[in-house]
């Protein structure tokens, strides 16, 4: 998050979805963040209304009855578009999702739906597994590029 604080960027954009939107926000915290538990106490005493901590297992289990997955710029915006869940980023500029999110929160309660193939197919073509890249798989792909 380009050492921006996180809960700062939590309540700020829960007041910001907030302008648009009255459903139940349920906040995840990285999984692997070693402050996870001083965030859960710190976002309750915000007392927001309408909004609650994760207890999920998983991402899929959080998304699974979703509306919609709002995140800042990193891989769950991935995940969820990948999974056809709308994404909203705040910092869209910056993520592998940016080509098929929104970033208007005004947006949130009539979601238009991305044409998703053409970004999938490209995201796709980023991954390469380590038999193709000794194989020379992957730069026979993208060597097109580089002679540009």
């Amino acid at each position: 998050m380009d050492n921006q604080p996180l809960l700062p960027w939590v309540v700020r954009t829960i007041q910001e979805i907030r302008k648009y939107s009255d459903r139940t926000i349920v906040v995840r915290f990285h999984p692997g963040d070693k402050n996870q538990v001083d965030h859960k106490r710190s976002i309750a005493r915000y007392r927001l209304p309408n909004v609650r901590v994760s207890n999920a297992d998983t991402i899929m289990q959080d998304m699974s009855n979703a509306h919609c997955l709002v995140n800042h710029n990193s891989s769950p915006g991935v995940v969820a578009a990948i999974e056809g869940l709308p994404v909203f980023l705040t910092d869209a500029g910056r993520s592998q999702a940016k080509d098929v999110a929104h970033t208007n929160f005004a947006d949130i309660e009539n979601i238009t739906k991305f044409d998703r193939q053409p970004w999938i197919e490209k995201m796709a073509m980023m991954h390469w597994s380590l038999d193709e890249l000794k194989a020379g798989t992957a730069w026979k792909h993208l060597k097109q590029w580089a002679e540009k």
